[in-house]
């Protein structure tokens, strides 16, 4: 998931929005490591 949001955050950033609808534990998981990469 983090090389995924090194690589296209703006794509994460949507995939986040719609995965929130159908997977919410999912996206909170891609929540955590998109803050913990951009605090890095």
């Amino acid at each position: 998931m983090r090389v995924i949001a090194t690589n296209i955050p703006e794509n994460m950033a949507t995939i986040n929005l719609r995965s929130l609808r159908i997977r919410p534990n999912i996206s909170l998981i891609i929540d955590t490591e998109l803050v913990e990469f951009n605090a890095a």
